[in-house]
């Protein structure tokens, strides 16, 4: 495939697909564990 070449209608569709679910993967939250300890 060059590089101005068209996608294929298949290949579209589903880079289309990924790209429109790229934006909910800002509500992904992994939290930090922080060791607390009262002697520090």
């Amino acid at each position: 495939m060059d590089w101005d070449e068209k996608l294929p209608d298949d290949i579209m569709s589903k880079w289309m697909e990924y790209a429109s679910n790229l934006p909910s993967l800002e509500g992904i939250r992994i939290p930090r564990y922080l060791q607390y300890t009262p002697e520090c």
